[in-house]
């Protein structure tokens, strides 16, 4: 006989255990959608009462939404949820990295000695830290995760992976674990809100994350990402970050940070000072040629614009040394060599604006001097840089050299363009035996013309090397 006493079904975590045990996800999900389609106004208000406010709430949002329209914020357990998983990947992605004979760890020949690929690591952490980023201002501002730094758990990232790998990997000794443009922008929301939160100034917070990646050993902040966070302070809170920095440029980490002109840390202080200090601008640029020539640039401009011609061609010849990558010892004249045959595989068939603007107001400066050689030789290299493969533009330019004054000047860079002509001229190598070929040639005729002819007469060498075009030469006349 069938009794007709309803029995309960059991407490919650009892209903759960029978039905993961008896049911698929999916079933259950259609079990869950079903039972709630089918209660009427009174069972859903003493659903929404049984299982407390907060997702009392948030259900009561998610019954009545509108299908066409966005879903429903999540509620808190959720974003706690989707937060606490995001850190789970974030930790599996770590321990890879810290494990010797994980994905991270490179050995491209069984003879060769293993080694760590920090970039790998960076790549793979970009997207947990896009998921992150979403869900980070409800973290914090609902204090999902009270006790949380995001700055902390990096650098306790950076000293895991250092100390779990064998010391002859040196996992950061080439390169360090940077962070990508997502974790960064992670790092300095959650940070950055910290600090609020505690009452620090925008110097002090900078100030912060300056000590963070100059203290913590291989670890390197997207520079675009620092920098960002720099531009977007108001007037008050740059002001507060420049004097900060200057008050404390000669004290680590900041002695250390603005050390390079190639650090974020310097552009960020270079471009404060141009905003708010010229003098300490222009004095920190000049401070810096050797190690980036192009801030030569605004330093000339300056001493061009007070007559301060002298100054103007030592600087300039720097500036060159530098882009050169010559030492300050290094001896370099541009009457004497030829700048695109030391600089060309840098301009790369472009040549630079810069580089050009700088030559440009060399050759005003030495005018203002009468250095008239200097002019004559700074006129020519900037024409060689722009025409050099332009054989009718380049000779023009040597005919343009004043004569007899500068013969010596014109005589001794023509050769030097000849041979730079002739050396990117040479195709294919040959080694063994007689080579002709019947492929046309251009030749540039002797005596200096400027004329070209195209010839299918055969071109024969023994030299081992087979011009793609044969050259004839004499230095230009008249």
């Amino acid at each position: 006989m069938i009794s007709k006493t309803k029995s309960k079904p059991g407490s919650e975590p009892e209903i759960l255990k029978r039905l993961s045990a008896g049911l698929s996800k999916k079933e259950i999900q259609r079990v869950l959608a079903g039972a709630l389609s089918s209660l009427d106004r009174a069972g859903v208000d003493r659903l929404l009462q049984g299982v407390g406010s907060d997702t009392g709430a948030v259900l009561r949002r998610i019954l009545e939404a509108d299908n066409a329209k966005q879903p429903p914020v999540p509620g808190k357990a959720k974003v706690k949820e989707e937060w606490d998983r995001a850190w789970e990947d974030w930790d599996a992605r770590i321990a890879e990295a810290c494990d010797s004979e994980g994905e991270y760890v490179i050995q491209e020949h069984h003879w060769e000695e293993p080694y760590f690929d920090p970039l790998s690591v960076t790549h793979d952490l970009e997207p947990i830290a896009a998921r992150m980023r979403k869900l980070l201002p409800r973290v914090f501002e609902e204090n999902l995760d009270p006790d949380f730094s995001f700055a902390e758990a990096v650098q306790e990232n950076v000293r895991e992976i250092g100390s779990s790998l064998p010391d002859y990997m040196d996992p950061f000794g080439n390169e360090g674990f940077g962070l990508g443009p997502e974790a960064t922008d992670c790092l300095i929301d959650w940070e950055w809100r910290l600090a609020r939160r505690k009452k620090m100034t925008g110097f002090q917070f900078v100030d912060r994350l300056c000590e963070l990646e100059i203290s913590t050993k291989g670890l390197g902040l997207d520079e675009k990402a620092v920098a960002r966070f720099v531009r977007g302070l108001n007037e008050e809170g740059k002001q507060d970050v420049l004097k900060g920095i200057q008050a404390k440029r000669e004290q680590n980490p900041w002695k250390q940070a603005l050390s390079s002109a190639h650090s974020v840390w310097f552009q960020i202080y270079k471009d404060l000072c141009r905003g708010q200090d010229r003098p300490a601008y222009l004095e920190n640029c000049r401070a810096r040629i050797s190690q980036d020539w192009a801030l030569a640039l605004p330093v000339i401009k300056d001493l061009e614009r007070r007559s301060k011609h002298a100054e103007v061609l030592d600087l300039c010849a720097a500036a060159l040394r530098s882009f050169l990558y010559l030492r300050a010892e290094d001896k370099w004249d541009l009457r004497q060599e030829l700048l695109v045959t030391r600089a060309g595989y840098r301009l790369d068939r472009i040549s630079d604006v810069r580089l050009l603007n700088l030559l440009e107001i060399w050759g005003r400066a030495a005018m203002a001097l009468k250095e008239k050689e200097i002019v004559a030789a700074v006129r020519l290299q900037a024409e060689l840089l722009e025409g050099w493969r332009n054989w009718e533009k380049a000779i023009a330019a040597f005919h343009r050299v004043p004569q007899p004054t500068f013969s010596a000047l014109r005589e001794r860079l023509f050769i030097q363009w000849k041979e730079l002509v002739a050396e990117k001229s040479i195709g294919h190598v040959f080694y063994e035996g007689y080579q002709k070929s019947n492929k046309p040639h251009w030749v540039l005729c002797g005596n200096g013309s400027r004329r070209l002819k195209k010839t299918t007469k055969p071109y024969a060498s023994r030299s081992g090397y087979w011009p793609d075009s044969v050259w004839i030469w004499t230095a230009p006349h008249g």
